[in-house]
């Protein structure tokens, strides 16, 4: 799904961004309390990037190194198969 999941160090990698995003996400507001600064906006936006954020990684930590090979073998074609018929009523050839 993204771009480097089957890489070795994907799974700690997600974790730390996991963990640096919600560690973030606690701080932010807290300091944006603190500055009287804190918005219904500011909210959104924090709960927007969460969701942004921390699912694809879930996907990542969930599945992790799959031991599939990079390429999967493809499925051979009959040698006579001009391809599947759309129409069982019409002829193959004309």
């Amino acid at each position: 799904m993204l771009p480097f999941d089957q890489r070795p160090w994907a799974r700690q990698l997600a974790a730390i961004v996991i963990v640096v995003t919600l560690i973030a996400a606690v701080c932010v507001p807290i300091v944006l309390h603190r500055l009287k600064a804190l918005d219904p906006p500011i909210i959104v936006g924090i709960v927007l990037l969460l969701l942004a954020i921390i699912p694809p990684n879930i996907v990542v930590l969930r599945h992790g190194r799959r031991n599939a090979p990079a390429n999967p073998p493809q499925e051979k074609q009959e040698s006579g198969a001009a391809g599947p018929r759309l129409y069982a009523s019409r002829p193959a050839s004309r």
